[in-house]
């Protein structure tokens, strides 16, 4: 009976599994695109970023720009997308007006996660 409980604590004390973070699951290509659509759609509506994790299933967004108050007035999303560990790496050109009222163009890249949950964020500006 000692024996046993001793062996148990032991077992207790080893973790499970080989240690370290697992890698994180691929994307979902379809549902990427999507959440990224439905993000670039709303701000191009006038919405705030914040509005979309109210949507089920809510959409987690962070954008500078789009934080700031910059109006998105057209976007064109390349089909070249390239997975990047969680995330799919999407690049986009946005067809953007400033507080100011002046019109300006920029590329940018948008990680967008599906699991565990929707997200969009804009990677750095070159």
């Amino acid at each position: 009976m000692r024996t046993r409980r001793v062996l148990l604590l032991v077992l207790a004390a080893v973790p499970l599994g080989c240690g370290g973070a697992s890698a994180p699951r691929p994307p979902d290509p379809v549902r990427a695109r999507a959440a990224l659509h439905a993000a670039l759609d709303a701000w191009q509506r006038g919405e705030s970023a914040e509005a979309l994790r109210q949507r089920r299933p809510p959409i987690h967004v962070v954008d500078h720009e789009w934080r700031s108050g910059v109006q998105l007035v057209r976007y064109r999303a390349s089909d070249a997308k390239q997975a990047a560990g969680g995330d799919l790496r999407c690049p986009v050109v946005l067809s953007l007006r400033g507080k100011n009222g002046k019109a300006f163009e920029k590329k940018a890249v948008f990680g967008v996660g599906t699991a565990p949950v929707l997200t969009v964020v804009r990677e750095e500006d070159p």
